[in-house]
């Protein structure tokens, strides 16, 4: 590679106070540590955002259509709503579990969103 190129690769930068970054509690860390992006990355970082409602929706309700074609539409949309269902309880339970670890309400809130993501709802029609 030339001296002027250099590889960037997309990452999940670490975003404020997140269960990731508490130390002394090791055990809700998961299998990977989040750190914080290099200063010298900042100037290129792109926030994508996240899904809102309606669209997490819509990508489970298409990922149900085209993996299994030969379900009716009400199985689908009953699929649909257990998955959506589920990452909603896992974000209540993300959000409960930081107020107890003295995260404040609103960030609580605002961090436990990020806590299930596109990944996680792959990882279901993987399984």
């Amino acid at each position: 590679i030339p001296e002027n190129m250099f590889v960037v690769a997309a990452c999940n930068p670490h975003r404020g106070n997140s269960l990731a970054s508490h130390e002394q509690d090791l055990w809700l860390r998961g299998s990977y540590y989040v750190r914080p992006l290099h200063p010298t990355l900042q100037l290129i970082m792109w926030d994508y955002g996240s899904l809102d409602k309606d669209q997490e929706r819509d990508y489970v309700n298409a990922k149900m259509k085209m993996l299994h074609r030969t379900m009716s539409n009400l199985e689908i949309a009953g699929l649909t709503d257990l998955i959506i269902e589920s990452q909603e309880a896992m974000r209540c339970y993300a959000e409960q579990l930081l107020q107890s670890h003295g995260v404040p309400s609103e960030e609580a809130k605002i961090e436990s969103h990020s806590c299930v993501s596109q990944r996680d709802i792959q990882r279901v029609f993987t399984l």
